[in-house]
C-alpha cells in the first residue's frame, strides 16, 4: 500500500513524456546529461524503448547508461 504522498507510476510516466517532449523541442540533435533517481530513469528508458518499465534492468548506484534517442 503506497503512501498518498508517493508519486504514482502513471504520474512518473507523464513526467517522462513531458521531459522527452522538452528534449525533442529544445535539444534535438544535441547531447544531454540526465542525472536522476533510478526508478525515473527506468521509466524513461521504458518510454523510449516501448517496453514495460519492470523489464528495464535496475540501475546500480552511480551507474551510467548511454541512450541514443
Amino acid at each position: 500500500h503506497l503512501n498518498s504522498s508517493v508519486e504514482s507510476i502513471g504520474a512518473i510516466r507523464e513526467r517522462c513524456k513531458t521531459f522527452l517532449s522538452l528534449l525533442r523541442d529544445h535539444y534535438d540533435g544535441q547531447s544531454v546529461l540526465l542525472i536522476s533517481h533510478g526508478f525515473f530513469c527506468r521509466i524513461l528508458l521504458a518510454e523510449i524503448t516501448g517496453i514495460n518499465p519492470m523489464d528495464v534492468p535496475k540501475m546500480n548506484n552511480c551507474e551510467i547508461r548511454t541512450v541514443n534517442y
